[in-house]
């Protein structure tokens, strides 16, 4: 996060994408480039929202979130699930 020209916190973040039943990982690769832009950018919105609590990582909001982006990149129904493999946020 950047507060008055300030870096104050960092967040990292690896994810594993679970296709829905019948899709095929070749139905995301050629969107891959726009999943993971359309990723970073919901999750900067989202410590936005919450940049005046506590903790700015909230789980649960990020894995629906980034669910509803896929959706809107690939089509609603390509991704099943986004499952967090390793959550990390430095600072505050």
């Amino acid at each position: 996060m950047v507060e008055r020209n300030a870096v104050t916190s960092q967040i990292g973040i690896v994810v594993k994408l679970k296709i829905a039943d019948g899709q095929h990982a070749d139905a995301v690769e050629p969107k891959r480039r726009q999943l993971s832009d359309a990723f970073i950018r919901e999750l900067h919105t989202i410590c936005g929202w919450r940049s005046s609590s506590d903790r700015v990582v909230d789980q649960e909001l990020i894995k629906r979130r980034r669910l509803i982006t896929a959706d809107t990149v690939l089509g609603k129904g390509i991704m099943h699930a986004i499952l967090i493999r390793r959550l990390l946020e430095r600072g505050r």
